[in-house]
């Protein structure tokens, strides 16, 4: 009996102490896990108006910066940064854009610094650099210099092909059934449709497989031990061989299986292993990046276990399956995406109106909450166009990218048109991507350190050489209005952030006197960020996929940049009126009116040089009204111009109500509306204002100038190239109708915008975009518009 209960008291103690060591294990687990993933994350993504792109023409984009958790619009950060580079990695062209309330357009013009070829358009922010997840934007995207290459043709696919045998999980046990996953390439990298088979050392043909049309497949096979095995399979008549993955002799493999409303992971091993690891403790531990959950199990009497997770306990988008042997060493690992509750929304049926040059478009977005967050951007293509071939959607780089180790092929096609289908299809991909972005060893033993720090705006850090007062007076920029700094008596130095400078905009500090004059001080000032960070590609995304031959050598284009009426880009600095004022003229269509002390004092208020341009204006009670003195045509009403305020359209003109000129520095006055299609029929006036007139009047021109080394880019108006022909061939497949960015809808939930009048009779919009704070858009609608 003494025996007996002592016996029973040791494997009680032996019994705790394992538990002791698995809760360890787990806690370990859990605590390294949470530590690896306690920073936010930002995640980018980037909207291109397309992916092949003629020198000449207009590379534009919307950028949407998110919380990688929430995958809501992130607000943490104002500065990202753009580059494109060629494939040698040197940097063709640089940016900084500020992105506000998530989201940032911009635009590169495609110019002389390009040639034929691939390059890698990249958008990234400062924190994104402290991960090694890929939550930075990376994209190929293709240049075609129709000066030097007059055809435009696909690359020779040769005969040759790439088959990769892939064991689902990592691991090809002998013995019991596995799953293997196959991946068949063309020599440019792409999937390929194809079948084959394996056969064994005698040249018995075992098991037949095939690929879908993006080159992914699988098959169930069990191998022996001591048994060579080979992929045979056959393209364009020509037969190829390909080495079957190794055989391990023991382990343990896994497959899962969706079941709809949960996952089976069946953990399958050979007799041989069973006797090796009977009763030892696994843990299954599956997260999403953020948060992680665990199961445990052990192998008794049989070769089989098999786990299932309910879809309850999982998370929307990317999980990822681990199995970790009781030593917490990760041996087997699976992704899995779950597509309910994938937050999406849908745009209705659109509505066209045609008047004149300009085609009115009403697309209506369904069960829109205009309360809240909502940006949509649009690129309206011809039909026929075979100069976007992206393989991102917004979806698709928010949701699947971030969490795998590989680049995937036209990944959008599996979150556009969502099927059972391609439920399958998505799930045989996974099964072939391996390991996770998020590495073990790295969540064990390096931590992501905060070496690179949120920014918003530019921040100047300044020492005092020689200090009198220690009042600093920073005059205003555009975007930063003007503050004073005050130094105690002992200090020397001051750091200061959040200041915006765009384009050639440079720094002005002045020290005030006790006075209240501004003197020249004696600072020395830098600036962060002073140069474009690096952040060197963890992978090379995937080539733009091209088209059929074709001849262009008659292009009949003109590059989009060239335009004249391009007003927004002059740049203006230092110039005497005479010359700034030539120059503007030279620059746009229109009257430009420059403004001095003597213009300012000769119009009371914005009404009264208004009514001096020809405009009928009445302001009453806090109420303005502008109309034309006369209709531009027979058809056309009577309705108030289009006016900007520093490049944005104020829809109210009551907000010009007695608005003062004191700080206006010149305005434009086109009454023909030219180019602004319908909603310009009644004219256009454009207000520039300088923020400095006002701080010279107070305070004179005693200050010290400090060039930037690095400032922000000013996002343009996007214009499109001009076409000699907008029904041939070149146009239809390469050609550009319109681009807008950064778009809301109005109170009705409805997007409206203009497009030129092309007189082609359907046109396709790729939407991409963020509604109701947390759910995306992305479509490719054809619509008839003529």
């Amino acid at each position: 009996m003494n025996l007996s209960l002592t016996l029973r008291s040791v494997f009680i103690l032996l019994f705790l102490s394992s538990l002791t060591i698995i809760h360890a294990q787990n806690d370990s687990l859990y605590s390294k896990f949470d530590s690896y993933t306690e920073a936010p994350r930002e995640l980018a993504y980037v909207h291109l108006n397309k992916s092949t792109f003629i020198k000449g023409e207009v590379l534009a984009f919307n950028a949407y910066i998110l919380d990688k958790d929430s995958k809501q619009l992130s607000l943490l950060t104002t500065n990202l940064y753009c580059e494109i580079i060629d494939e040698n990695k040197k940097v063709i062209k640089s940016k900084l854009i500020k992105v506000l309330g998530g989201i940032a357009p911009g635009e590169f013009f495609v110019d002389s610094l390009f040639t034929s070829g691939n390059y890698t358009f990249k958008a990234y922010t400062n924190w994104m650099r402290n991960f090694d997840e890929q939550n930075y934007y990376a994209q190929k995207i293709r240049i075609i210099d129709t000066d030097l290459e007059t055809t435009i043709a696909s690359k020779t696919i040769t005969n040759t092909i790439d088959v990769q045998l892939l064991p689902e999980g990592g691991h090809l046990v002998s013995d019991t059934e596995n799953s293997i996953g196959i991946v068949a390439k063309d020599s440019l990298g792409f999937g390929i449709e194809l079948e084959g088979y394996i056969s064994d050392g005698s040249g018995n043909q075992l098991t037949s497989f095939k690929t879908n049309a993006l080159g992914i497949g699988k098959f169930l096979f069990t191998p022996h031990k001591n048994t060579n095995y080979t992929a045979h399979t056959t393209v364009n008549k020509k037969t190829q061989t390909f080495p079957f993955p190794p055989v391990e002799h023991t382990g343990i493999n896994l497959i899962l299986s969706d079941l709809g409303s949960k996952v089976a992971i069946t953990f399958r091993t050979n007799i041989e292993t069973l006797q090796q690891i009977k009763n030892k403790t696994y843990t299954l531990s599956f997260h999403n990046g953020k948060n992680i959950k665990t199961t445990e199990f052990s192998f008794s009497e049989t070769t089989e276990v098999i786990k299932f997770i309910k879809y309850d306990n999982l998370s929307t988008g990317v999980n990822i399956f681990t199995l970790f042997d009781s030593q917490n060493n990760p041996i087997l690992e699976r992704l899995f995406f779950k597509y309910e509750g994938l937050n999406t929304i849908e745009s209705g049926n659109v509505l066209t109106k045609t008047h004149l040059d300009s085609i009115h478009i009403k697309l209506p977005i369904k069960a829109i909450d205009t309360s809240k967050i909502n940006n949509f951007s649009i690129s309206i293509l011809p039909l026929e166009t075979k100069a976007n071939m992206q393989h991102h959607n917004i979806i698709s780089y928010t949701y699947l990218q971030p969490y795998v180790k590989g680049s995937i092929e036209n990944a959008a096609y599996y979150f556009v048109n969502i099927s059972n289908k391609k439920k399958y299809e998505l799930d045989q991909l996974l099964l072939t991507q391996g390991w996770s972005s998020y590495d073990w060893n790295n969540i064990f033993n390096y931590p992501p350190k905060a070496l690179y720090d949120f920014e918003i705006g530019i921040k100047i850090n300044a020492n005092a050489n020689k200090k009198k007062t220690g009042q600093y007076l920073v005059f205003p920029s555009k975007y930063s209005p003007s503050n004073v700094i005050s130094l105690a008596k002992e200090e020397t130095t001051f750091i200061r952030s959040e200041f915006f400078f765009f384009d050639d905009e440079t720094l002005k500090i002045g020290e005030l006197s006790r006075k209240g004059k501004v003197e020249i001080p004696g600072l020395y000032i830098q600036f962060t960020p002073s140069i474009i960070p690096n952040l060197k590609l963890k992978k090379d995304p995937l080539v733009v996929k091209e088209q059929v031959f074709m001849d262009y050598s008659q292009k009949g284009f003109q590059p989009a940049f060239d335009k004249t009426q391009i007003l927004d880009e002059v740049l203006i600095t230092g110039e005497t009126k005479s010359t700034k004022l030539q120059k503007l003229k030279g620059s746009a269509p229109g009257n430009i009116t420059i403004f001095d002390d003597a213009k300012r004092n000769q119009y009371f208020d914005f009404a009264a040089f208004v009514q001096s341009q020809g405009y009928t204006v009445q302001q009453i009670d806090g109420q303005l009204s502008i109309l034309p003195q006369r209709s531009v045509s027979i058809q056309a009403p009577k309705t108030a111009p289009q006016i900007y305020l520093d490049d944005m359209l104020i829809s109210d003109l009551d907000y010009f109500y007695n608005f003062r000129l004191d700080n206006v520095d010149y305005i434009f006055v086109d009454k023909t509306g030219f180019g602004m299609g319908v909603r310009g029929s009644s004219g256009v006036i454009k207000i520039y204002t300088d923020p400095l007139i006002g701080a010279y009047k107070k305070y004179g021109k005693s200050f010290r100038t400090y060039k930037i080394p690095l400032s922000f880019t000013t996002h343009k108006r996007f214009y499109t190239p001009v076409y000699e022909s907008y029904h041939s061939d070149f146009y239809k497949e390469y050609g550009v109708i319109d681009w807008f960015p950064n778009l809301s809808t109005d109170a009705q939930g409805n997007l409206n915008f203009n497009i030129y009048n092309t007189n082609l009779k359907t046109v396709k919009l790729y939407i991409e975009g963020i509604a109701n704070d947390t759910q995306f858009i992305s479509e490719e609608k054809i619509i008839d518009v003529n």
